[in-house]
């Protein structure tokens, strides 16, 4: 019934188009989401059978849901190992130059490309309460090579941010 109604709302919006049954139909019956209509009235390919996707937004008392999140999990982790590759590279560069294996820490390579960030950083910890407890932390961080300083949490980042596989055995015939 449900299916019949929205057949009949969408031919009386598309009455003027001459394939209106085969357009993407955005009504308030699907809530926004667009979806192909074909003369049979259902979905054809890879969305058949399947639940139509959730908004953003509308999750719990109407706050984001964890889809956004995810995006910026993976936005993030994904910077991060790019620039890590891009350390490692310049690493390779210097250790094939050398002949033998040459890491640059965290704080030599911040130290070329922005030295006064470095020292504001610096002059920040010292200033806050906590700062005798961070310094040594800081300094401990800044002695370890750049690549696997930025590129172990943007792994993470990346895998905390992947999306949630429904069966993670199902058939490619399956979908």
């Amino acid at each position: 019934m449900c299916r019949a109604k929205f057949l009949r709302i969408l031919a009386r919006e598309t009455a003027n188009a001459p394939l209106a049954k085969f357009t993407l139909a955005s009504t308030p019956l699907n809530h926004g989401l667009a979806f192909p209509i074909f003369p049979f009235g259902g979905t054809r390919g890879k969305t058949a059978g399947r639940k139509p996707p959730r908004e953003l937004g509308s999750g719990v008392d109407g706050q984001a849901e964890p889809l956004c999140m995810r995006l910026i999990l993976r936005i993030v982790g994904t910077w991060l190992v790019g620039v890590a590759v891009i350390l490692i590279v310049i690493d390779g560069t210097r250790s094939l130059a050398a002949s033998r294996l040459v890491t640059s820490t965290l704080g030599e390579t911040w130290g070329v490309v922005s030295a006064g960030s470095l020292d504001g950083l610096r002059g920040f910890i010292d200033t806050r309460f906590f700062g005798p407890v961070l310094d040594p932390l800081l300094t401990a961080l800044l002695g370890y090579p750049g690549f696997l300083v930025l590129g172990i949490p943007g792994i993470l980042l990346i895998i905390a941010g992947r999306p949630k596989s429904a069966s993670p055995f199902v058939r490619q015939d399956q979908f």
